[in-house]
Formats: structure tokens, C-alpha cells, sequence
């Protein structure tokens, strides 16, 4: 079943399964984060021998003492175990870098978004 996003006037429908917090994270937290992530050591993403605009951070089911407030929070708003979290993955798209149409990978089950940083806007299919 589908969801209504309302977004000042307008009413969005989500696709099913897709539920959106705007208030997530913290002006505050979100802010902390951007600073840990400037410090990082983003690795170059290459697919199909080509080298991404983007980069990013991997990691698996031991994710580092900075994230895991994030884990934790994204598990509670998913209703799951942080178990069931069993990878976490941190992308840095540069401005002008396209986020293209693709379709997140099922073989974990569950998919958490969270965009900080900038506004974006997304589509969904």
C-alpha cells in the first residue's frame, strides 16, 4: 500500500515501501557527520572498469563508533534488529555528480537511505 508525502502544499504518492523522515537526523547531528566524513579517506568507485564521479565508504557488519548512533537510529525507525543492518555503505557525490536510475540490491533485505549535505531530489519508479 502506498503512502502520501506531503511536502508544503502538495501531496506526493511514495511507492510502496519507501517511507521518508525529514527530521531523521539533526541540523546538529547532520552537522557532526559532514565534519567526521571531510576527514575521510573516500575510495574511488569504479564499475564496469570506469571510474564514478562519486566515491565512497565501506563497510561491513563492524561499522566505526561515528556511524553506529546512525545504525542504531536507522534500525529503530526500520523496526528491525541492528543485526539486520549487516553493511553499511557512505557514497560523496561532488556537485554536478548524477545519482542515475538504479535499483538497490535485495540480497540484504533491507534498504536505508540517509542523504545529508544538500537537497536532491529523487525519483522514484
Amino acid at each position: 500500500m502506498s503512502s502520501l508525502l506531503r511536502l508544503g502544499n502538495d501531496h506526493l504518492m511514495l511507492p510502496d515501501g519507501l517511507t521518508y523522515r525529514s527530521d531523521f537526523l539533526t541540523f546538529d547531528e547532520e552537522g557532526s557527520l559532514l565534519e567526521l566524513l571531510d576527514r575521510a579517506a573516500f575510495e574511488p568507485i569504479v564499475m564496469r572498469g570506469v571510474t564514478a564521479r562519486r566515491s565512497g565508504l565501506r563497510f561491513g557488519s563492524e561499522v566505526p563508533e561515528w556511524l553506529k548512533p546512525v545504525r542504531e537510529r536507522a534500525a529503530s525507525f526500520a523496526r528491525v534488529r541492528e543485526s539486520a543492518l549487516v553493511q553499511a555503505l557512505v557514497q560523496k557525490y561532488p556537485p554536478g555528480a548524477p545519482i542515475g536510475w538504479h535499483l538497490d540490491y535485495f540480497s540484504y533485505g533491507i534498504v536505508i537511505g540517509v542523504s545529508i549535505g544538500a537537497d536532491a531530489r529523487m525519483r522514484f519508479r
